[in-house]
């Protein structure tokens, strides 16, 4: 999961690039398709689960993206998400996005846009900051860090390290209970061939059903403590 989506066309590249290292040096995580998209993997899939996973979404608007189906597409999904935006001019106005994209319009609202200057990105980090924390959006490393895995049928989950953690020493606690469990049965094993089933140090008929009940008692316990971790284990798998 990242902070900031940035929707842009491939045109646009090298803004999109610039725009996520500006943001990421101030701390907040960014997504954006040349470098985080996962080969193999629906593409819309990927865009649609970063859209709704993230905090706001930076849209570059320039005269390629203006006309690009994708892009439209995500600045719908992403108002349907009621995510904010942070809309960034290249080669456009603000008049002449707005009327050449009146879905963009309706979907931006009265969002304020800032272009970008000649000298680059560099020169509007204060703003997107600025910007950022109006929308009070803070960093990611102000809260708990989460992992990405993809799920046999191909969807994104999300589990933070701490979750993970506790399932890897759930799953140690489960291994040793199986080893205790078998080291315990074989020796309660060769203790009662010895000195149950020999005449050296035989038992009496009361005896041995104490025996026998004990140790059954103890299995049995033992077994239902072992289905126990098995459930809690199986309710936090990935």
């Amino acid at each position: 999961m990242a902070d900031i989506f940035i929707s842009h066309v491939e045109e646009d590249a090298h803004l999109a690039i610039d725009i996520a290292e500006a943001i990421e040096s101030m701390g907040f995580s960014s997504w954006y398709y040349e470098r985080d998209t996962v080969p193999g993997r629906s593409y819309l899939l990927q865009i649609g689960e970063e859209i709704d996973l993230c905090r706001a979404v930076i849209l570059l608007i320039s005269s390629h993206s203006l006309s690009s189906y994708q892009v439209t597409q995500e600045v719908i999904q992403a108002y349907e998400k009621k995510k904010p935006f942070i809309p960034l001019l290249t080669d456009v106005s603000h008049d002449e996005f707005q009327t050449r994209q009146p879905e963009w319009r309706a979907a931006l609202g009265a969002t304020a846009s800032i272009r970008i200057p000649q000298g680059g990105i560099n020169r509007i980090i204060p703003q997107l900051k600025k910007g950022l924390f109006a929308l009070e959006i803070q960093p990611a490393e102000h809260e708990t860090v989460r992992a990405k895995f993809v799920d046999d049928g191909g969807n994104a989950k999300f589990r933070s390290f701490e979750d993970i953690e506790k399932h890897r020493k759930l799953m140690c606690t489960v291994v040793l209970l199986k080893v205790s469990t078998i080291i315990l049965v074989m020796t309660l094993a060769v203790w009662a061939f010895f000195y149950v089933m020999t005449t050296s140090a035989p038992l009496t008929s009361g005896e041995t059903t104490v025996v026998v009940g004990g140790c059954t008692a103890i299995v049995l316990c033992l077994r239902w403590t072992w289905r126990h971790l098995h459930k809690s284990r199986d309710g936090q798998r990935l």
